[in-house]
């Protein structure tokens, strides 16, 4: 079994996430006596003969018929993040990417027949063109989408640079038509601004390979003079899951980041290493919104339940906190979950659907085209302007009570009173 782990986005469009783990193929296995034999499988087996030999449509492939077969298992099984992947999909996930790609720089999921947007990319083609995170994509060039699998809907979207899709998108209560450009996508995982006062504005756009190395370079660049850091995880829909443990690591001193339990009970546990801490004495506040998935969440959880920061959101984050498997079969693969994440309390980011923010937003939230937009225009985000209130508090009580960053934190989350 290989331990290989990846969040990411699909090359040209769309993408999953989810942790993966790609497993040998069964078939290569040895039969056992303890092998399990499914006698339906043989009412399968007479319905493939049946249509390839007695059908008048002779054009019938047993090659599709197989695999439509397995996509309808699949979808029966119960387990929404389930898939079966083409042999060329499963060869495109075996690959990596260099974080440049032709698209239109958007993270989709499919949950229960519906397509929501996760997070559309920064300066990407589907942001550019007005498309949100939390977006349900109901029509793809005039055809709807409901009945559509992952892979129907991933071959709809892509295209040739320079090419046009048409996207029907619900937005709460309103319908609205985007034309959609593909084109070639850049993403830059880490942004950051220095703030006059010691604060640094970070943000993370996804958990990429390497995104630790950075931030840890920016913190050791202004070491003595960081008051606090608000880190924006808003519209971030995950990557690679050591990334989300190297980056807590970089603020805990001590105690869980994160635990996994699979269908036997069994617990994996990740813990906090102390040689990597630089920031155990700096004060967090993230930024989350709907868009905030998987990794971002993983993070969120062990720095919010071992007080190291304050979120800040308007609502709940995305609730994906589960591990895949990919199967190799003979032709493709099987993709299936095989254990959920935990937050260090015991919090299921997958069965709570998301983690909730310390302090709920309830403001009205500003949208930027650009991370340069943003902190060009820092007094006209009052979401930001939040959080630089709490970390002035968090501040101004720590000098007052010579308490750490934790013990100030953990204090203010038991009284409620973050502004």
């Amino acid at each position: 079994m290989s331990n290989w782990r990846i969040w990411g986005w699909f090359l040209l469009a769309v993408s999953c996430i989810h942790v993966w783990h790609i497993e040998p193929a069964l078939a290569n296995k040895k039969e056992s006596k303890n092998d399990v034999v499914y006698p339906p499988l043989k009412d399968f087996a007479q319905a493939l003969h049946i249509l390839l030999t007695k059908s008048v449509d002779k054009v019938i492939n047993a090659k599709t018929l197989i695999e439509s077969g397995v996509q309808g298992m699949v979808k029966g099984s119960g387990d929404k993040h389930a898939a079966y992947l083409t042999r060329e999909e499963l060869l495109e996930l075996e690959g990596t990417t260099n974080g440049q790609f032709w698209g239109l720089g958007i993270e989709v999921a499919l949950e229960n027949g519906e397509v929501h947007v996760v997070a559309p990319i920064e300066g990407g083609p589907a942001q550019k063109a007005g498309i949100r995170s939390g977006d349900q994509i109901v029509k793809i060039n005039g055809e709807k989408v409901e009945g559509l699998n992952f892979s129907d809907i991933r071959t709809r979207l892509q295209g040739r640079r320079g090419s046009k899709v048409s996207l029907m998108i619900l937005r709460g209560k309103e319908t609205k038509q985007f034309d959609v450009i593909r084109d070639q996508v850049k993403l830059v995982a880490v942004r950051h601004h220095l703030l006059g006062d010691g604060i640094i504005v970070i943000k993370v756009s996804q958990f990429q390979r390497g995104i630790t190395q950075k931030i840890r370079k920016i913190m050791l660049d202004n070491q003595g003079k960081i008051s606090g850091i608000i880190m924006i995880l808003e519209d971030n829909p995950g990557g690679i899951y050591e990334e989300a443990v190297l980056l807590s690591n970089l603020f805990l001193v001590r105690g869980n980041i994160v635990y996994s339990i699979d269908r036997n009970g069994q617990k994996n546990v990740e813990r906090a290493s102390r040689p990597h801490t630089i920031g155990k004495n700096i004060p967090v506040v993230l930024l989350v919104n709907k868009g905030s998935a998987s990794a971002s969440e993983i993070f969120m959880g062990a720095m919010q339940d071992n007080n190291q920061a304050v979120a800040v959101g308007p609502d709940s984050t995305y609730g994906k906190g589960s591990i895949q498997s990919v199967f190799k079969l003979h032709e493709g693969g099987l993709k299936v979950t095989v254990a959920l994440y935990y937050t260090p309390k015991g919090r299921s980011i997958e069965k709570e659907k998301g983690l909730k923010p310390d302090v709920h937003f309830k403001g009205k939230v500003k949208h930027f085209d650009t991370f340069k937009a943003r902190m060009a225009h820092l007094k006209e985000d009052p979401m930001l302007q939040t959080g630089l209130k709490i970390l002035s508090k968090v501040n101004q009580k720590r000098k007052k009570s010579r308490k750490t960053v934790s013990a100030v934190i953990s204090r203010m989350k038991r009284s409620k009173k973050f502004l």
